[in-house]
């Protein structure tokens, strides 16, 4: 995901959330497929959650295929958080498709977090400050719908954080120790300084992501 720091062991989880502040609708749960390529490019999130269960990782990753993943992550943006966790969490989902949407959400994920640090960083120094703003209500909220989430589904025998049926598993050492040595040294030190920009201007606006709005801007 000084204050870079302070967000050490904290940048996984923002990143994951900033990523996922998606969005579904009424085919979430009985969206017809056509094709996993036609599905990630239809604009409709409950087809791109479809489509995220079925493509092969690798294949998702292609280069030939970097604008099917943002118009996907776009339209997960637009839907209800709820829904897609619902989604997420469904029995009806296989072992197999359940592990597919899992590494290619991440797959989003780790994109969207990367366009947002090239944008702040290709801002003039005067609009980065509008583009962090930007970011932070985007990532608030996520998490305030996460938090709804949470106590929503606070007494279901099968939920808890981080995982529960359907839900997601955590990454093994060996996957985080293959993501960290995806990015080289000063896309890191970017990250770390990006991250610790956007502490630092959520707390200038009263907001913690760990425990909402504190007041301010």
């Amino acid at each position: 995901m000084g204050a870079a720091g302070g967000m050490n062991g904290k940048i996984p989880v923002i990143a994951a959330a900033a990523l996922i502040g998606l969005g579904g609708g009424a085919y979430l749960l009985f969206g017809r497929s056509t094709g996993p390529e036609s599905d990630l490019a239809s604009g409709d999130a409950a087809r791109v959650v479809s489509g995220l269960t079925q493509m092969d990782k690798t294949a998702l990753a292609d280069a030939d295929h970097d604008q099917m993943r943002r118009d996907a992550m776009a339209a997960l943006k637009k839907a209800p958080l709820a829904d897609v966790l619902d989604r997420m969490r469904s029995a009806d989902l296989s072992e197999e498709e359940r592990h597919r949407l899992q590494a290619n959400m991440q797959q989003l994920i780790r994109e969207d977090m990367e366009r947002k640090v090239n944008d702040y960083y290709a801002a003039p120094e005067e609009e980065r400050q509008a583009v962090l703003d930007a970011h932070i209500d985007e990532m608030q909220k996520f998490m305030e719908e996460m938090r709804a989430y949470r106590e929503k589904h606070k007494d279901d025998p099968d939920f808890k954080e981080g995982g529960g049926a359907g839900g997601w598993t955590p990454p093994t050492t060996q996957e985080r120790k293959e993501r960290m040595e995806s990015h080289n040294p000063d896309q890191i030190v970017r990250m770390f300084r990006y991250w610790g920009a956007m502490q630092q201007r959520a707390q200038e606006r009263g907001i913690s992501f760990w425990g909402g709005r504190r007041g301010g801007k």
